[in-house]
């Protein structure tokens, strides 16, 4: 198959949307090219290489939650609910100046193992730089508890400080885990949830580093107005 040539129109519209126009490489065209073709993979919901988790752009852009909009559709349900635990890894800056990015990144997927082996049918995703949330949808049979925010410290702990320690780490890590249940009612179509589960998964996590989440948060979207 013959590869088509850019215009120089549109190689500088390339570089202009990517932002590959500081130096950081020296093949800034072609960079800018990946870039694009990473995201438009992550958004379809392709794991990050990084971390093993899905990119924030499934849950915010894409369709990772179409299958639960679905279920709880054809389910007749009264809302629409999801449950979530956001798990933000403390001070990762000092893992990686001490051991290097590569230990840190390894931090992130036995994050990332960790929770899958603790929820096998739900959805983990990248949520920010240090932060990853465990999606318990229609579609993983599962509801959010107390006791799921618990065991998922403790096994979190346990699985980081070991790796930790094989890599010659002696920078404690811990965790903030904060839990949510949120409905919402009457979703118009998958395409509105994901923002929302974004939104409310952050500002749930923001909670709970104030020390204002507790147990289980819940919220409650109206999506007629009212928001509780």
């Amino acid at each position: 198959m013959a590869n088509p040539t850019l215009t120089d129109a549109q190689a500088k519209a390339l570089l202009s949307v990517s932002g590959w126009t500081d130096g950081r490489t020296q093949q800034p065209l072609e960079a800018a090219l990946q870039a694009l073709l990473d995201a438009e993979c992550f958004r379809k919901g392709q794991p990050e290489p990084k971390t093993g988790a899905i990119h924030v752009l499934a849950l915010t852009q894409g369709s990772l939650l179409k299958e639960e909009y679905d279920l709880s559709t054809h389910g007749h349900l009264p809302a629409w609910e999801m449950g979530v635990l956001v798990v933000d890894v403390k001070e990762m800056i000092r893992v990686n100046q001490e051991v290097g990015f590569a230990v840190g990144d390894e931090v992130f997927r036995e994050v990332v193992r960790t929770l899958k082996a603790l929820h096998p049918q739900a959805k983990v995703v990248h949520l920010h730089a240090d932060a990853f949330a465990c999606l318990l949808g229609p579609t993983s049979s599962e509801r959010i508890s107390a006791e799921a925010k618990t065991q998922a410290e403790a096994k979190l702990r346990e699985a980081v400080r070991g790796l930790l320690q094989q890599r010659g780490s002696t920078h404690p890590v811990d965790f903030t885990v904060s839990a949510l249940r949120l409905e919402i009612s009457q979703p118009s179509h998958w395409q509105v949830l994901g923002p929302l589960v974004w939104a409310e998964s952050e500002r749930a996590h923001v909670l709970e580093r104030r020390g204002e989440g507790g147990g289980v948060q819940h919220r409650r979207i109206e999506l007629g107005g009212a928001i509780r």
